[in-house]
Parts: C-alpha cells; sequence; structure tokens
C-alpha cells in the first residue's frame, strides 16, 4: 500500500493576538514560566523576565508592522512582598531599539499605578505618575533565543498556527466556559494614559487572569479612502477592539500559560454596559525556544474550553466602570460630525420657533421645511436655523453650525475640559464631553453625543501619526492622561479647526508641531504619514499602501485593506480578526463567515456552522467529539441523531440506524472505517494519514511522524492523485457522507 496523502490541511484554529502581558501569582511560579514570545499576528511580544530584582510581565505593543510602530509597553512589575504594579511605557523620540536587531536598545518613558478605585478615564487621567523618566531595555528583553526572525505583513500572512492541539502544557490548562469572577479576590483593573489598554490582574474560575483587553488606532469603516475631507466618517481614526492577551496562572502554583483571546461573532460584550457579556475564542502557548516568527506561526494551541470563554464586561473595568456615554435628552437629535461641534436637531414649540414667511411672527401648526427658525443654545438666547421633519421628533429646528462660543465648557456650558458637560437648547438638556474646538482657542467646547452613541471626533497622531481632514489640524486630547508638554510622546490627539495654521511647518496655537513626519515611499509612490506600504499589491506593482489603522492584505488572499482589527480578509471581500477561519463553505451559502480561534469551520455538507477543536463534528446544531458521526438521514421524528465512534451512520433509507466498523478497520474517520493506526483530521477539509505519518496542516500533506518543524514549515502541498516519493501514486481517498469500504 502506497502512503497515504489526503487533503489533512485547513486553517483551523488560526489564531490572533493583540498586546499587554501582565502579572504573576507567585515569584516561584513565575520563574518557572521565564521567556518571551510573539502572537500570532504579530502585534505583541509577550515577555515574562526578571528585571533587576524585580519581574516584568509586559507586552510590547505594535500599532503596525509594515512599517514597524511600536504603541507602548504595558503590564505588570512585581517585587518581591509587594503588591504588583501597572506599568506603562513609551518609547522615547531618542530611542533607537529595534526589533530586527536585538543589540540595539529601547530608551523608555515608565509611569506606574495601583489598582484604579474609580472610573477608568478618571484613573487614565489622574492617577499615573513617572517612575523613571528614562529607562533603557536592550531589544534582546523582548525576543525569544532565536530573536525576531520573519516579520511584516508578508509573513504573517503566509504562515499560520496548526489547528489540531498539539500535545503539552497549553493542553494542561482548561478554561472555564461562563465563569464569574469572586469580588472579594479581585485585585484590579486600570487604564492607561493612552487608553490604548485596559489592563485586568484578578481571579477568576480558580485561575489568575493577567491580561490586558487590547484596543488599537483604525480607521472607521470597512473600505479604504484615497484622502480625508470635511464630515466624512470614513475618515475617523478612532479605537477598535483587538484582541485579549497576557497570563493565566493556575493557583496551584504550576506554571503560567501565555494567552491569545479573539472575540466571537456572537459576542455582545460593550464596555459601556458592565452587565454586558464578551464570548471569547482562546489559545495558548508556553515561552518560545525558536524565533519569534516561528512560534507565532506554529506554537499557539487550542485550550479545552477555550472556543467559549464568557466574562462580563466589568471584569476588565475598575468599580466605576468607563464611565458611561453621557446621554442627550431623547427629545434632540445630535448629528455627529468629526472635529466640530455636533449639528443640533431640537423640536419646534417649547424654546424654538419657525418665522412665518414674512418674517414677523410664528408659524403655528404648519411644517414648512427650509423656512429660517431660532432656539436658544447654551448661553445664546437666539441662534438661527432651518426647518426640518426629522423621523425622529418631527418638525425640529436644525442648527448646522452650533456656535462654540454659545456651548464653551464653565460659560454656556457645564464642565471643565476632559470631563463631562451640558447645556440647554430648546427645551431639552444636551450632554456631552468638554473638547478643545479650535487652534487659537485655550477654551474647550461642549460637544454633545446622542443617545446611546459616543461623541464623533477624529483621533489623530499617536503611535499611526495619523492626519487630519482638510482644515483640521491635532490637538491635545484632554480627556487622557497622556500630555505631550510633559514628555510623553505619541500621545493620541483629537482634531479640531485650524482656523489657517499650518501645524506642518510650525507650533499652531493648540496644535501639535507636525513637522518631524517623514515621507513614507511605496514603490515610487508617496504615501500619507502613518499609512503601510503593501508587500505584494493585487496589480503587482509596489505602488500601494493601506491607509492609518488598516493593514495590507497579499494578492493570494485576496488583496485589499482591512481595519487594524481584522486585519485578514474572507472569501476577497470581507475583513475578518487575523487568524480567524474563514469557511468557505457556509451554511447559507454567503462567502462572508468565519470562525474564532480555538474553533474550526464545518463544511455546509456536514452540517455547517462552527464547532470547538475538541467537539468538531456538527451534528443538527450541536457539535459532537471526533470520531462520532452525524446521521444525516434520521428515522422520522428524530431531529439530532450520531453514532458513536468505530461506529458508521446508516441512512434511513438503507434501514436507519448505526453499524459498527469491523475489527480490522476500527477507525472511524467521517463514516468510513479505516484499519489500526489511521488518523482522522477533523479540520475544515478533512481527511487522514496512515501509520506512522502525521497532517502538516497548510501543506495538504501527509508527513513522516517526527519530521522537524522547519521541514514541516518547508513542505509544498500534495496535488491530489500525485506520485510519492517513491513514484508510487498517492493514495487519496475522497470524502463522502455514506459508508465507504474499507482500505
Amino acid at each position: 500500500m502506497s502512503m497515504s496523502r489526503l487533503a489533512c490541511s485547513g486553517r483551523g484554529a488560526l489564531v490572533v493576538a493583540g498586546s499587554v502581558l501582565v502579572s504573576i501569582l507567585a515569584p516561584l511560579a513565575a520563574r518557572a514560566q521565564s521567556g518571551a514570545t510573539l502572537t500570532p499576528d504579530r502585534h505583541s511580544y509577550v515577555v515574562n523576565k526578571d528585571v533587576g530584582s524585580e519581574r516584568w510581565t509586559i507586552n510590547l505593543n505594535l500599532a503596525s508592522l509594515s512599517p514597524q510602530r511600536a504603541i507602548n509597553v504595558t503590564g505588570n512589575v512585581y517585587r518581591d512582598g509587594q503588591s504588583p504594579s501597572f506599568v506603562w511605557c513609551q518609547e522615547r523620540d531618542d530611542s533607537n531599539g529595534s526589533l530586527a536587531n536585538p543589540s540595539s536598545s529601547f530608551r523608555l518613558r515608565c509611569s506606574g499605578a495601583s489598582a484604579c478605585g474609580g472610573t477608568a478615564t478618571g484613573c487614565a487621567r489622574s492617577q499615573w505618575s513617572v517612575i523613571a523618566d528614562l529607562v533603557e531595555i536592550p531589544a534582546s528583553f523582548f525576543l525569544p533565543p532565536g530573536g525576531a526572525g520573519t516579520s511584516g505583513a508578508a509573513s504573517a500572512a503566509a504562515e499560520r498556527p496548526a489547528a489540531k492541539p498539539a500535545p503539552g502544557s497549553a493542553q494542561s490548562l482548561a478554561l472555564p466556559a461562563a465563569a464569574r469572577p469572586a469580588a472579594n479576590e479581585d485585585r484590579g483593573a486600570n487604564l492607561p494614559p493612552d487608553g490604548a489598554n485596559l489592563l485586568v490582574n484578578k481571579e477568576l474560575g480558580g485561575l489568575r487572569w493577567s491580561i490586558s483587553l487590547n484596543q488599537i488606532p483604525a480607521q472607521r469603516g470597512n473600505s479604504a479612502t484615497a484622502s480625508c475631507s470635511g464630515d466624512a466618517l470614513e475618515c475617523i481614526v478612532t479605537t477598535r477592539f483587538l484582541s485579549v492577551t497576557g497570563n493565566v496562572y493556575p493557583l496551584d502554583g504550576s506554571a503560567p500559560q501565555f494567552v491569545w483571546c479573539q472575540e466571537r461573532q456572537d459576542s455582545t460584550g460593550n464596555l459601556n454596559d458592565p452587565n454586558s457579556e464578551f464570548r471569547f475564542g482562546c489559545v495558548g502557548t508556553s515561552a518560545c525556544t525558536r524565533t519569534a516568527s516561528e512560534c507565532a506561526a506554529q506554537d499557539w494551541q487550542a485550550i479545552p474550553g477555550g472556543s467559549d470563554v464568557r466574562l462580563n464586561a466589568s471584569f476588565f473595568l475598575p468599580p466605576g466602570g468607563l464611565p458611561a456615554i453621557p446621554q442627550s435628552d431623547p427629545e434632540i437629535v445630535v448629528i455627529g460630525r468629526t472635529s466640530d461641534p455636533p449639528s443640533m436637531v431640537v423640536p419646534l414649540g417649547d424654546g424654538a420657533a419657525a418665522a412665518a414667511p414674512d418674517g414677523t411672527s410664528t408659524v403655528q401648526g404648519l411644517c414648512q421645511e427650509g423656512a429660517s427658525c431660532t432656539t436658544s443654545v447654551g448661553g445664546c438666547g437666539s441662534v438661527q436655523g432651518r426647518v426640518v421633519n426629522d423621523a425622529t421628533v418631527g418638525c425640529a429646528c436644525l442648527v448646522a453650525d452650533v456656535p462654540p462660543g454659545c456651548i464653551t465648557c464653565g460659560g454656556g456650558a457645564t464642565g471643565q475640559c476632559g470631563g463631562g458637560c451640558q447645556y440647554q437648547i430648546g427645551g431639552a438638556t444636551a450632554r456631552g464631553q468638554c473638547l478643545p474646538f479650535s487652534s487659537t482657542s485655550a477654551d474647550c467646547a461642549c460637544y454633545a453625543a446622542n443617545r446611546n452613541d459616543g461623541v464623533a471626533i477624529s483621533i489623530c497622531g499617536g503611535s499611526l501619526g495619523s492626519e487630519c481632514p482638510s482644515g483640521k489640524c491635532c490637538s491635545d486630547d484632554v480627556r487622557d492622561g497622556c500630555d505631550p508638554s510633559r514628555g510623553d510622546t505619541d500621545c493620541p490627539g483629537i482634531c479640531v479647526d485650524s482656523n489657517g495654521c499650518d501645524p506642518t511647518s510650525s507650533q499652531c496655537g493648540s496644535c501639535l508641531d507636525q513637522t518631524g513626519g517623514q515621507t513614507l515611499l511605496c514603490g515610487s509612490l508617496e504615501a500619507p504619514h502613518g499609512a503601510s506600504c503593501c508587500e505584494d499589491c493585487p496589480d503587482g506593482s509596489q505602488n500601494c499602501y493601506c491607509e492609518p489603522g488598516r493593514s495590507c492584505n497579499l494578492e493570494a488572499d485576496g488583496g485589499g485593506c482591512c481595519p487594524t482589527s481584522r486585519p485578514d480578509i474572507c472569501n476577497g471581500s470581507s475583513c475578518i480578526p487575523s487568524g480567524a477561519n474563514c469557511c468557505v463553505d457556509c451554511p447559507d451559502g454567503g462567502t462572508d463567515c468565519y470562525c474564532a480561534a480555538g474553533s474550526l469551520c464545518v463544511l455546509e455538507s456536514e452540517g455547517g456552522g462552527c464547532c470547538p477543536l475538541e467537539l468538531p463534528v456538527a451534528c443538527n446544531g450541536r457539535c459532537l467529539e471526533a470520531g462520532r458521526e452525524c446521521c444525516s438521514d434520521c428515522p422520522p421524528g428524530v431531529t439530532s441523531c450520531s453514532c458513536p465512534a468505530a461506529s458508521l451512520c446508516i441512512p434511513e433509507g438503507q434501514g436507519g440506524g448505526c453499524e459498527a466498523c469491523p475489527a480490522e478497520a476500527p477507525v472511524n474517520c467521517r463514516n468510513e472505517c479505516l484499519p489500526s493506526g489511521y488518523e482522522c483530521y477533523y479540520d475544515q477539509f478533512g481527511g487522514y494519514c496512515e501509520p506512522g505519518f502525521a497532517c502538516k496542516l497548510g501543506a495538504d500533506a501527509c508527513l513522516p511522524a517526527g519530521t522537524s518543524p522547519s521541514a514541516a514549515a518547508a513542505a509544498k502541498s500534495i496535488p491530489r492523485g500525485a506520485a510519492d516519493a517513491s513514484g508510487a501514486p498517492a493514495a487519496v481517498r475522497p470524502m463522502h457522507s455514506e459508508k465507504q469500504p474499507a482500505p
């Protein structure tokens, strides 16, 4: 019999990651886990190492891969006999650290804080204090023994981790499916001044979770824009949820594991609602012993129970929450605008009146759209607008350009810069946040928020160097604790009215100096500051790039740009989380479905949907353990029947029920009996290998058992029906739902 090489590959449980490593449960247990690794999306180098007498469990978090830009270094610092401290570091302007050069040094400015006892935003502004203005750390500290290895978006898209759980330490960590933290055992959470990570150190389900919920700068919307002008919402650079990363420590003192979780498609978590529930798919690994690139591609493995981990939003928050989004009265409508006080719609009557056609009196009982109207706004008794017939509030007065002078905080509106605010408009109350509005004014205006929505503000600057739309410039965001004038670098700002100033030539009032920005060339094409060059463009040229906050996809993967939080292309159209499994055959026949990490895609012909790796067989809405078969043709009235391992499903038309495999072929592989020693693979393509061979996921091949990782990684796809090394044709058996004869 020739060597079987069937379709044993697939994208299986592809993994992504994010940022920030935190905590240590006990110093002795932590020292057993000393090391570092790279998350599969290449966005975080997670580290658990000693610095002098301290244990640093931290992440070096990247905002973009090409060119490589760091957001920050975050995590926990542990000192013997003391409670851990949260730490947040930014790279100084004079730093020359490069992960490609282990002997180079990162020069950091670091601040620290204890657990937050109030609101996250309040602690970000006031609780963090500078630990050291200069902390110098060699690049090798963030790297595993083999160094960085291959880096960049191209390698991240080309290399994929294995879907089949491999034996090892990651397998020993079982995550609770729906546990809740015990309040009296919590150590707390905090939000660093740049707002990129919610750092958590809490006990949950008998484990100590030292993790971070990571956010990343990203453009709003799913389509790239060539330029930003006016109030285009696509031009807003905001923050998006990326991942949860860090360490999980068993309370029995055994070694911790690095963990990464991505949000499932059915998650309803919302940080503005502490009672909402996040649902994650999680994977784990131990410290890397090779290159970071190799470990990111090959070492992350499924964790039992990790395909559906549920956590309330409150787990990631301090006691006071974010706080909640300010909400204006329901009878007014706030029309979000980027970088300007938003337009307001207030019902006619009770403070708002429309003028008659002759301009002498109020029109009663009529809604003459386009007619002029007036209403009180903040400190101004009469602001002109025009009549509109709004679907929400009916006949109303629209004030398209709210004069900032009417709603300055401390003047026409109550509140102080960076905090909440409110003002009266007509007979209702608008609520929002006090923010800068002009490069030539130190005042803040009250930016109102619509009900159940946030303030529409474009984030600029920061680690991506994002620029503002035409006519705007980047000013410090007073809502956070990150202050450029204090020495913080790469602080995210907000876009305000430039009033004709040019911040690209000099400091411009309240606007940040942007004279240091360097031109990025992608091939011969000049790209905007903060963009990323694409190494493999759909048109075959090198003159392409993705806008700030977006990631390039290789042409082989569908091409195009996706938001950084969902950087991979699924079937050439939908943007999905990096490492998520793109289902090529969806239950509804569509092309935009995928499965989270720790899960695999089940073909529509086999039931469809996503199943956890430990229950890889779909059966009429249920997921079954490997080896069982779903009877697709059950007796009348039965909607979910299955056969045990080593048994075949007999269609109802052939008698129905289950039939045991013969003794000479006891292995059940997708309703086919195989001889002993064969191994069945339940990835999205399925297949099996003969004894002595193992499936190389991603290579569509069965390789000799014990093949080295490097040789396995280099294995190429073996076409169906191709000859093996001896010249004999490979035994290729297509998968069927009906009974097959034993080989």
